[in-house]
This record gives structure tokens, C-alpha cells and sequence, in this order.
């Protein structure tokens, strides 16, 4: 699993919301019409988008009374008024039905602007959580009835602005592999008429349970469709045992080792946490158990498979051609290391031509913050730094020094 790197992240906010938030904006502005109707106002047909306002009329009724009164042709009738006035007057359980608290909160979302519709949707990853507690708190409404009423907003499943968000992220997707696996080019391809290719968008907090974060730029993960539909699914994810790719990746926590037979053939691929891993970490990267478990649901590791995946025959043979390449380049680099031996020596200048070497000659990025845009990349990496950590020529100290560097970003 690797970090997802935004390169200019108050852009891509700003992008965010601008394509977003008007429509957004307007669908609030509905819901609160709708309930405003329903609790008796007056209501004047000429100054409201009519079609959409009468749409969440009747799936306020639905959510109120159940099928009984879900007749779509009454509500797109002439006569409207009519027909919620008839409501009004049938429902028995609509007298029980208190909107003040979710009229409340609506009223806070489009105040001043919508500012603070603008700090839910670019909420940072690791405060989704946080905001959405407070919001229910503030607002009492993590109630069933009212969790109903905002999936009608927020809630993806025949919402036409789901389709803003899924445009959004194949003009602006900020990665090109998979951030769960790094497995799987997800980057969209645009054909004649539609999209060839495009990334699956996961609700790291789940929409039917967490609707309110529906929308949340941080709580939508581009990747692939087997690690979203097919290993994750319906699972629950929670903060203290999932880690969302905005947040971290794996990095130097979790690295993957190869597991050789002789004479040089990869048997395994194993997944290693490092002696410095936090508690939190590990339980975010494998749940409460000790070591994988493809059957836990609490774990990156195991939800997504990822020891299962990165054993198959298929990812052995691309270590194997990995590791060949990498002693290939180590042997090639003797007389660099003569020259470098006769040259006065400077540490950043050599590492900045080893990266450029490594780069070309594995054709993946050396740098972390690179591996989101290509496949394999984190696996390659690892292969390379645990081959150099067992190789003990005198010069190799520059490679290692590059390995070990908290500053390798910056060279």
C-alpha cells in the first residue's frame, strides 16, 4: 500500500469544491424545501426548481410512511400542493416526525456561503471521524430516521450527482496505480463515445453507514475494482484499524522480503513490519492478529489480500526479474565505483546519479513519494534495499546513507 501524494493540494481542493459545491449547494436547498413543505409552508411553485423539490418530496414520504404513499405520478402532477396537502392529511406517522434538528444542521451547511459545507467536503483523512461525531453531536441526528433523510443528499445510488464526483476524479486523478495494492494501472482511458478504463472510487468510511462523509473528498480512495468491490466489499473500515492512503502508506513500516531457494529462485513473497512500527500502525495494518489472516476484517494486510496477492506465481517471476536486474546494475556499477574512487567525492551529487540510474534501469520511481504512479513500484524498492542492506562493498555506504536518509525528498 503507498501514500497518495497530492502535488498541489490547495489546487486540487479548490478544484474540488468549485466543481462540486454549487450543485451540492442546490440539493440542500431541495431537501430543506421538501421538509419545509411537508411541515406546512406555504408553497409558491414559482420560485423553486419544481421536478427536484417534488423528487424529494416523495422520497421524504417514502422514508415517513413507507411504500404507501411512493406514487411518483401524483408528485410530478400539476397539482402538487394538492398532493402534499393529502399527505399531510393521511399520514399517521408524520405528526410523530420531528425535522428541527436535521432543518438545524441544513441551515449550518449553506450559512455564510457554505462554509462549513466547504470544511466537511475537504476534511482532512484522519479528521472524517472527528467531524462527523461532532456534526451528530451538535445536531442529535445519528438517529435511524434522520441518517435515512441524509442519504437522500449523500447517498450515491441513483444520485445524478454522483456523476459530478466520478468526472471529477477521471480529470484530476492524482495517481495512476492502485494506493491499496500497487498492483493495477487505474488511470482513465477515454475512448470515442465513453471511458475504456477508469478508477473505482472506495468510500473508505462506508456511505450507508457514514453518509454524511459521502461526499468527503478524502474519503474517496481511487483504485482498482477488486480491491474495492471484490476484498474490501462491505466491510467496515474504522480509523483505529484501517489505514487510509490520504492519511500514510505502508513506507518503511511494512516491507515486502523475498524468500529465496537456492540456488536464486523466489519461493515467496513475505510482508516484514519493522521493529519500529507503533502498536497503532500495526493494528491499522493487521488488525488484532499476529501475524496475515486473509479471513480478518480488521487490516490493510488482510482485507485486501495483499499476501495472498503478491505470492502468486505471476508477482514471484516479476521479483525474480526484479532482483536479477538489481544484481545486473550492482555488477555494472564497478567502475563507477573506481571513478568515484579517483574523483573528490560528493555524497549528494553521487546519490542524485545513482537515482537517476535506478529509475532508468528499473523503470520505476526510487522515491516514495513517486510510487503511485507506477506498478510494483514499492515492491521493486523494497527488493533493492534489502539486496543492498546484505551487500558490503566499501563504496555501496552512499547507497545505504540513500536508503536510510529521512531527507531523500529533498535531493
Amino acid at each position: 500500500m503507498v501514500k497518495i501524494q497530492i502535488e498541489d493540494q490547495e489546487k486540487f481542493e479548490d478544484s474540488y469544491l468549485k466543481e462540486l459545491k454549487d450543485e451540492l449547494f442546490n440539493m440542500l436547498n431541495w431537501l430543506q424545501t421538501a421538509i419545509s413543505h411537508l411541515e406546512g409552508s406555504a408553497i409558491n411553485m414559482h420560485s423553486l426548481d419544481q421536478k427536484r423539490v417534488k423528487n424529494y418530496t416523495r422520497h421524504l414520504t417514502k422514508v415517513i410512511d413507507g411504500e404507501q404513499f411512493l406514487i411518483k405520478k401524483d408528485y410530478d402532477a400539476a397539482d402538487y400542493v394538492t398532493t402534499v396537502a393529502n399527505f399531510r392529511l393521511r399520514s399517521v406517522k408524520l405528526a410523530a416526525v420531528n425535522f428541527t434538528k436535521l432543518r438545524k444542521l441544513l441551515v449550518s451547511l449553506l450559512a455564510q456561503n457554505g462554509i462549513w459545507l466547504n470544511s466537511l467536503l475537504i476534511c482532512a483523512p484522519q479528521d472524517l471521524i472527528r467531524a462527523e461525531r461532532y456534526l451528530a453531536w451538535k445536531f442529535q441526528i445519528n438517529d435511524p430516521f434522520n441518517k435515512r433523510v441524509l442519504e437522500l443528499i449523500f447517498y450515491k445510488k441513483s444520485n445524478p450527482f454522483w456523476d459530478i464526483v466520478k468526472n471529477f476524479y477521471r480529470n484530476h486523478l492524482p495517481l495512476i496505480a492502485c494506493p491499496y495494492c500497487n498492483m493495477v494501472v487505474i488511470k482513465p482511458i477515454a475512448s470515442t463515445t465513453k471511458y475504456a478504463k477508469t478508477a473505482s472510487l472506495d468510500h473508505f468510511f462506508d456511505e450507508s453507514r457514514h453518509p454524511i462523509l459521502a461526499f468527503c473528498l478524502y474519503n474517496l480512495v481511487p483504485s482498482d475494482t477488486d480491491c474495492n468491490s471484490t476484498n474490501k466489499n462491505s466491510t467496515e473500515f474504522k480509523h483505529d484499524y484501517h489505514l487510509n492512503p490520504y492519511e500514510e502508506g505502508f513506507g518503511k513500516h511494512v516491507r515486502f522480503k523475498a524468500i529465496i531457494d537456492p540456488p536464486n529462485t523466489v519461493r515467496d513473497i513475505d510482508l516484514v513490519l519493522s521493529l519500529d512500527i507503533s502498536l497503532e500502525k500495526i493494528k491499522r495494518v493487521l488488525g488484532d492478529v499476529p501475524s496475515y489472516d486473509d479471513t480478518h476484517k480488521h487490516g490493510n494486510i488482510n482485507v485486501f489480500q495483499l499476501k495472498t496477492l503478491y505470492s502468486d506465481k505471476y508477482y514471484k517471476d516479476r521479483a525474480d526479474e526484479a532482483i536479477e536486474d538489481i544484481k545486473n546494475m550492482n555488477g555494472a556499477m564497478s567502475s563507477v565505483r573506481k571513478m568515484i574512487q579517483l574523483l573528490p567525492f560528493d555524497l549528494k551529487r553521487s546519490q542524485k546519479a545513482y537515482v537517476r540510474w535506478y529509475e532508468k534501469k528499473l523503470k520505476t520511481p526510487f522515491f516514495e513519494k513517486n510510487f503511485q504512479n507506477q506498478i510494483l513500484s514499492k515492491l521493486t524498492r523494497d527488493l533493492h534495499d534489502e539486496f543492498y542492506a546484505k551487500t558490503n562493498h566499501p563504496i555501496n555506504f552512499y547507497i545505504n546513507n540513500l536508503i536510510d536518509s529521512d531527507e531523500v525528498e529533498e535531493l
